[in-house]
């Protein structure tokens, strides 16, 4: 029998209280033995495309609706969208969502991108798979890298073969790539580490996916007294903290370690392990506000957290200085950029002309980091307005031309041509080790795979030259001169 569009599916199951979308949808098509998933994918899309992981389109909702006999709006509510209220929580443009006569906010995909993680790079919990096999909601924050439940650090890779886990994975508790029974893995346990564990707690709460029972207790005082600001503001203090950290050895005495003693070596990457103990040293600057902080900064050096920029959001203002901040806007993409430099402070041009953009608000605009922007105006990818002392400008109107190619989607055989590669089939082998992502996309003879031109110029860069660099959020005051070959400067164009 052939299914129609908004035919139930043969078999249904329920939405768990705590399980996500994309667990739900492997579920089904598991249960109605739907191999490979495209066949759910099209049941589920029909001609239309939407990104089943962070669905935008409420006919999507409407379509997984009849296929489940589940209500739209509780799996919108599985889906990450809910998270927009901690990671955007005054973003002015948030789109939102009509489902059954009600609005729900839609996670911007910058955002999601910065923040979540990927279906193909997901977490679990071993013990959490051995009591029911579904992806929990709560494990799609890159922030989060605990279980509460079971006082244990979450696991981002295969044990035996070392690759990334997939949200498919976690489903069938099986590593497609080696078959590894993922349920069986063994866990660093936290229970001695108070500190790291409750900033996993309130990590939990600020994203709401946590019950009050489930990280304090109600008639005890809690441990670690915070300040009085909302859960989306502290989050947002601990965050912008633990981005300043990743340039920092792991094995620095400041950085909160694991129980044991067990030290991170400087290539292991941005693991769980990496993930959970930056956040906790992080943690530590909101205790006893603002004295924490203060010896925070000290510990680790202005400069190297907020790297060579003048942070205008972080960095404590007197008001006069406060009132100097003028804002300068010109357009919807540039509204949050605020003058940082004592050279353009006091001399912005007007609106509808063009000023010259910093490295850090050209790294803000392309979702990218200062080292990446630098690197591009090395290759004369961007071009160069001016230096100072200790940072480049780039000029908006070139910037704004190339944060609309930046954004692009191209084949994996132009993204092989463009990187100088013999084939695809290169590209491929750099998916599966990690160091690009591909999608798979409509297009109109078809579906095939699509990569972001964003990602071809940062694979690039690290191929090219070097997986250092590449660590650094910032870069040094002085960018030394250095010539590049025209065939290098070629593959990044």
């Amino acid at each position: 029998m052939r299914l129609s569009d908004h035919s139930p599916l043969p078999k249904w199951t329920r939405l768990f209280p705590d399980e996500s979308l994309t667990s739900l949808l492997v579920r089904l098509a598991t249960l109605n033995c739907y191999d490979p998933f495209a066949i759910m994918e099209w049941l589920c899309l029909g001609s239309g495309s939407d990104d089943l992981y962070l669905p935008v389109k409420g006919t999507t909702y409407e379509r997984i609706s009849a296929l489940s006999g589940i209500n739209p709006i509780q799996l919108h509510n599985a889906s990450p969208h809910g998270f927009v209220h901690t990671l955007a929580p005054q973003d002015p443009n948030i789109r939102f969502l009509e489902l059954r006569n009600q609005k729900f906010p839609l996670m911007p995909k910058a955002i999601a991108t910065q923040h979540l993680r990927p279906e193909r790079k997901a977490q679990f919990c071993p013990d959490c798979l051995k009591e029911s096999t579904h992806h929990r909601r709560a494990w799609i924050p890159s922030s989060v890298s605990a279980c509460l439940a079971h006082k244990c650090l979450l696991i981002d890779q295969c044990p035996c073969c070392g690759r990334n886990i997939g949200v498919r994975d976690i489903v069938t508790t099986r590593c497609y790539y080696c078959g590894y029974r993922l349920a069986s893995a063994s866990t660093v346990q936290l229970e001695e580490d108070e500190l790291g564990m409750y900033a996993q707690r309130m990590i939990y709460s600020w994203f709401r996916v946590s019950l009050e029972a489930e990280f304090t207790d109600k008639g005890s005082p809690c441990p670690y007294p915070l300040p009085g600001y909302p859960g989306a503001v502290l989050y947002g203090m601990i965050d912008r903290l633990c981005r300043g950290l990743r340039v920092v050895s792991p094995d620095e005495p400041h950085i909160h370690k694991l129980p044991g003693g067990q030290i991170l070596l400087r290539h292991s990457g941005w693991t769980t392990r990496r993930n959970y103990t930056l956040y906790a040293t992080a943690f530590k600057a909101l205790l006893d506000w603002p004295k924490e902080y203060y010896r925070f900064l000290a510990a680790f050096g202005w400069e190297r957290v907020f790297g060579n920029e003048r942070c205008t959001q972080c960095k404590p203002q007197t008001p006069k200085a406060a009132g100097r901040s003028t804002s300068r806007s010109d357009g919807n993409k540039l509204s949050h950029i605020t003058p940082q430099s004592a050279k353009y402070r006091h001399n912005i041009p007007s609106a509808g002309k063009s000023f010259p953009l910093s490295a850090q608000e050209a790294a803000d605009l392309l979702h990218t980091t200062v080292y990446t922007v630098l690197e591009l105006v090395r290759a004369r990818v961007l071009p160069e307005h001016s230096r100072s002392s200790y940072t480049v400008y780039v000029e908006q109107e070139e910037l704004l031309k190339f944060e609309r190619d930046w954004a692009g989607l191209v084949s994996v055989s132009e993204a092989a041509h463009q990187m100088g590669l013999q084939d695809a089939e290169d590209v491929f082998g750099l998916v599966q080790i990690g160091l690009l992502e591909a999608r798979l996309c409509r297009e109109q003879d078809g579906a095939g795979y699509m990569v972001q031109k964003q990602a071809i110029y940062e694979c690039s860069l690290s191929l090219h030259f070097g997986y250092a660099a590449r660590r650094a959020q910032s870069c040094p005051a002085v960018i030394p001169d250095r010539n590049w070959s025209s065939s290098q400067t070629r593959r990044l164009r």
